[in-house]
């Protein structure tokens, strides 16, 4: 028997992944429906692949998702708009540096250790309140 999953995308999602194949020829392969932190899409072309977590900025982000981009060792970042896709994959001070995957480790430990205090299963962040902890530690966006 398949287990049957709910695969929920942001709204921006769908445009982007069109977007990004059709009017700028990128391969694209949407990864929603993985889970386990594992970010949105794999964005790439000859020159350079980048995973991607597509957010809406009223969206919220699973602190599995925030730890996975903190840990992957290759170019990662966040995006709102295909235009965010393309400086990840243009841009290489576009992407997550060394120092801003440490404060978004920083980050997702206190951020946990609050849910712990809430009892919280999956514990989510608003992409806004984590935009201001993330400039406060240093970070860009």
């Amino acid at each position: 028997m398949a287990w049957k999953t709910k695969v929920t995308r942001d709204a921006n999602h769908p445009g982007i992944v069109k977007d990004l194949t059709t009017k700028y020829d990128k391969k694209v392969v949407d990864l929603a429906a993985v889970g386990h932190g594992v970010p949105d899409i794999i964005a790439a072309d000859d020159f350079c692949t980048v995973l991607v977590e597509i957010k809406m900025p009223t969206g919220r982000f699973y602190l599995t998702q925030l730890e996975f981009l903190a840990d992957w060792p290759g170019r990662a970042g966040f995006a709102e708009t295909t235009e965010d896709v393309l400086r990840l994959m243009h841009d290489p001070d576009a992407a997550l540096n060394a120092f801003e995957r440490i404060a978004i480790k920083a980050i997702v430990d206190q951020l946990r250790s609050e849910s712990k205090s809430i009892n919280e299963r999956m514990p989510r962040v608003a992409v806004r309140k984590f935009e201001k902890l993330f400039r406060a530690a240093g970070g860009r966006i």
